[in-house]
């Protein structure tokens, strides 16, 4: 296992598209930043499990998600709690009743469906909901669920196989994009909220554990650079009105711990020098990945209740939630757990 500051860099990078799409500054299409970091995500799980049923021909299951219930719910339960309790002195009795129903689906890795219910016309605008920055960590806990016993079935059917494996995975990918675009169409709410729409971008990382190595420096000078520019071109011309834009409500932001940590990552092939992942990898921008991730969301709701003439209890409740969840959290919960065992942050 081994530390990859090059896709620390690239989560900096996400986080940034996104912060910058919430301040409304000139990033129309910043919310791609939320599908970049479900495909870090898979990549990374697809990784983890695929080492390590190969390694081992089996996959322990109750070792896989005792690490994912150790590196997200300590932070994620004390930022629930902490909100709680300030909700209680802040909120009105129904909006606190739905403030804490919001924390429990939370806890329960169910707050994308509690969101895909309890928003609707005749309800409060979405970006008031205090707890709306968990939606994307209750897909990601789904996408842990389901995962490992389909990859077990996929690498089953492989024998193990890289090549295999990439055109199943791919497969699984086109049947899934499919479905993303049909439900972007037909019921974009379900498609923004919902696993089953995001689960092609989650293979999609997948897709590159298994991906051919490239022994020329060339194409692995090229590649990144071409990646790189794909996401700044995506990040421009789409806007809200787009079909992509469309589905994303105005406050998606991602909490730090819905993210898992790319400190230990499965080996990859050998690198020739590489001009690109050098800049993704340098300090300055793996430890934007990290600070960004951790704090971001509180500077955007602080940033955009000041510019708003009118202060409300949501904005300052969900001010505190996403402070608690970002760089307390992630210094006095995470890091602390993490040191007790070596591959706690995977």
């Amino acid at each position: 296992m081994v530390y990859r500051p090059d896709i620390q860099g690239l989560r900096g990078i996400a986080v940034l598209a996104v912060m910058i799409f919430h301040l409304a500054v000139g990033l129309p299409g910043g919310f791609v930043g939320v599908d970049i970091f479900f495909v870090i995500s898979g990549f990374l799980m697809t990784g983890i499990i695929s080492e390590e049923f190969i390694r081992r021909g089996t996959l322990s299951f109750g070792e896989f998600y005792s690490r994912r219930i150790r590196r997200i719910f300590p932070a994620l339960l004390a930022m629930i709690l902490t909100t709680t309790g300030l909700g209680y002195f802040l909120l009105l009795p129904g909006d606190y009743k739905e403030f804490a129903q919001s924390g429990l689906y939370a806890a329960l890795s169910l707050g994308n469906v509690f969101f895909f219910f309890s928003t609707g016309y005749f309800d409060i605008p979405a970006e008031t909901k205090g707890l709306l920055h968990t939606w994307s960590l209750g897909v990601e806990e789904q996408f842990y669920l389901i995962w490992p016993p389909i990859m077990i079935g996929l690498l089953s059917v492989a024998k193990g196989r890289r090549a295999s494996m990439a055109w199943l995975l791919l497969c699984l990918v086109g049947a899934g994009f499919f479905v993303s675009v049909y439900g972007v169409l037909a019921h974009p709410k379900a498609a923004f909220y919902l696993l089953h729409a995001r689960l092609w971008e989650l293979a999609a990382g997948g897709v590159l554990v298994f991906a051919p190595r490239l022994r020329r420096q060339w194409p692995n000078e090229l590649l990144p650079a071409v990646g790189l520019g794909l996401i700044l071109c995506s990040s421009f011309p789409l806007s809200g009105h787009s079909p992509a834009g469309m589905r994303c409500p105005p406050s998606s932001e991602l909490p730090s711990s819905s993210i898992p940590d790319v400190r230990y990552l499965p080996s990859p092939a050998p690198y020739p020098f590489n001009h690109c992942r050098s800049w993704a990898r340098s300090p300055i921008h793996s430890t934007c990945g990290i600070g960004l991730s951790s704090s971001f969301g509180a500077s955007t709701v602080a940033v955009r209740r000041r510019r708003s003439r009118t202060q409300s209890s949501w904005q300052a409740l969900q001010c505190s939630s996403l402070s608690c969840h970002g760089d307390g959290s992630s210094s006095l919960l995470e890091n602390r757990s993490r040191s007790r065992q070596p591959y706690l942050s995977v």
